[in-house]
């Protein structure tokens, strides 16, 4: 099952203060660590200070959430399936390159003439 998540995990979030317990209205960064439910469900947040200690483990509704930074997309790897699959294709294609140079009639009439005294 393939879902895409908005925000998704190590995205970074902005999370309003009334989430971690404060009066006052602002909001403080934190970090998406995991994302619970559905698409529009709820997010593990974690909240650090300014040398990244983290402070709070935040639950989140998605929907309380702003993205403010979303994380690379992973690289995709390349499966040994996938290596085996391509190297049978180049072989494949090389056997096919020699079986057609070896029915060229250009390399037939070279290979008479050299024959030839």
């Amino acid at each position: 099952m393939n879902i895409e998540l908005s925000p998704k995990i190590l995205d970074v979030v902005e999370v309003p203060d009334r989430f971690l317990g404060s009066e006052t209205a602002g909001v403080v960064l934190g970090t998406v660590v995991e994302v619970f439910g559905e698409p529009r469900g709820e997010l593990l947040v974690e909240v650090n200070d300014e040398n990244g200690i983290p402070l709070d483990l935040v639950l989140l509704p998605a929907s309380e959430a702003k993205k403010v930074w979303s994380s690379p997309e992973p690289e995709k790897r390349v499966s040994s399936d996938d290596c085996v699959a391509d190297r049978s294709e180049r072989e494949q294609a090389r056997e096919k390159k020699a079986a057609a140079s070896c029915r060229s009639p250009k390399l037939a009439r070279s290979k008479t003439s050299t024959s030839d005294p």
